[in-house]
């Protein structure tokens, strides 16, 4: 009674000249890009809907009307859109996704790759982060942006970089009052010169307790809202081979490329934020100049065009620090590695690491010492810290840190162990008859 049936897919093979993986800002760029050169184009997203975090966080196009605009275009040039569809990776030299919904496995054979899989968000280390009503802004956007949830009433917003501006606009929309954590905003109640904070609430958040400037105070609210690092979503250009480097606070783990998006395998570009960089004009035209890549690539001349977005790009990019640490980083192909302390860990016991387990950093600690190694194998198999349903995506990047900075862990030891966090499937459960599309 406990044996179901294997689901079976069915299987179409397809021949394009540029294979796009995402369908955000960028991927929908390098798509137009390349269909304009008359290039035969695929674009596969896993979600329901392109535009990725762009219909999120623009608060220059809150009703989409421009990426509408932009999706029907590439739609009607000729692209092949796929939604709902997972690319899984690479099976005897060829790429594979699979649609959900439509129980169909495709395998392509493309003749160049462009990989805009854009980034996610990852949970900060702090006691309490974990609970019910604790989330990421990335979550928040799509509960009131795409779902129209309006009921929170008092949110508690930890962070601070550009993503406070499309909040403040949400909040100031819907009149809700919030308060800031960690930034000073305008308008707002806010705290910064954080020292510490914790979550609390027995089955939900209810506050969060402050330690600033010496200080301490207690915060009500009704949802937790953090800005989440961003890391670049390299799951699927790990397993293409090329060089990834580990650059601290700009993206993690990051394929080495150069301005171009060229990688080391001359027929794989990127483009968006997947190289770390998080910036709309640069989604844009690094999507643009992906496609022009590909054309590059196949023979055609696109020099002019080309080194037109390039000095664009230079321009948006000039004077930044940032972007300055990563392309040194990436032309020296060193990795920059963390240096300082993370927020709030004072009782281990209670700071969650691995969400999918509960796996604390007490256990992580435990774990070293028992088994009297640092080697990431050993410690996933003795603590089950990467072994989770997100398969370590959520917390590795953490756990580097963590283990780095507390037990002197060095990188060339963990990066190989990410894995997609995909649910695997047999070979014989997929095919059941062939068709061309």
């Amino acid at each position: 009674d406990y044996v179901r049936e294997e689901t079976r897919y069915r299987l179409v093979r397809l021949d394009t000249d540029v294979l796009v993986v995402g369908g955000g800002i960028s991927g929908l760029h390098a798509s137009l890009s390349s269909i304009e050169l008359g290039l035969k184009t695929i674009l596969i997203e896993m979600d329901y809907w392109v535009g990725g975090n762009y219909p999120l966080s623009n608060i220059d196009d809150m009703d989409g009307s421009s990426l509408n605009n932009l999706a029907n275009r590439v739609n009607t040039l000729g692209v092949k859109i796929f939604l709902n569809t997972v690319f899984q990776g690479f099976h005897s030299d060829y790429p594979y996704a699979i649609d959900w919904k439509r129980k169909i496995l495709y395998i392509f054979n493309p003749k160049v790759y462009i990989f805009a899989t854009g980034h996610y968000e990852i949970p900060p280390l702090i006691e309490g982060i974990h609970i019910p009503k604790s989330i990421p802004y990335t979550t928040f956007m799509k509960l009131t942006k795409r779902f129209g949830v309006k009921q929170f009433k008092n949110p508690v917003v930890y962070g601070f970089d550009d993503r406070l501006e499309s909040l403040k606009k949400i909040f100031d929309e819907y009149g809700i009052d919030a308060i800031f954590i960690g930034s000073d905003v305008k308008g707002y109640k806010s705290y910064s010169n954080i020292e510490n904070i914790k979550l609390g609430g027995k089955e939900e958040f209810k506050y969060v307790d402050i330690e600033y400037d010496g200080g301490r105070e207690r915060v009500y609210g009704d949802i937790f809202i953090y800005l989440g690092e961003r890391v670049s979503n390299s799951w699927v250009t790990l397993q293409t081979g090329i060089l990834h480097l580990y650059i601290e606070g700009l993206g993690g783990y990051i394929p080495w490329h150069d301005i171009e998006g060229s990688t080391e395998k001359e027929n794989i570009f990127i483009a968006g934020s997947l190289g770390g960089i998080y910036n709309f004009n640069y989604d844009v035209l690094t999507g643009l100049i992906a496609g022009l890549k590909a054309g590059e690539y196949l023979g055609l001349d696109v020099e002019e065009r080309k080194n037109s977005y390039i000095s664009q790009i230079r321009k948006s990019l000039d004077r930044d620090e940032r972007y300055d640490k990563l392309f040194g980083s990436l032309y020296r192909r060193e990795n920059v590695y963390p240096q300082r302390e993370i927020i709030s860990y004072r009782d281990k016991s209670k700071t969650i690491l691995c969400r999918c387990h509960d796996i604390t950093l007490e256990d992580i600690d435990h774990s070293v010492k028992r088994l009297g190694t640092y080697d990431i194998e050993m410690i996933k198999r003795y603590s089950g810290v990467l072994t989770g349903v997100c398969q370590g995506k959520l917390c590795i990047h953490n756990l580097f840190r963590y283990l780095h900075i507390n037990h002197g862990l060095m990188i060339k030891t963990i990066h190989h162990r990410i894995r997609p966090p995909y649910i695997p499937h047999t070979i014989y459960s997929l095919e059941v008859d062939t068709n061309e599309i």
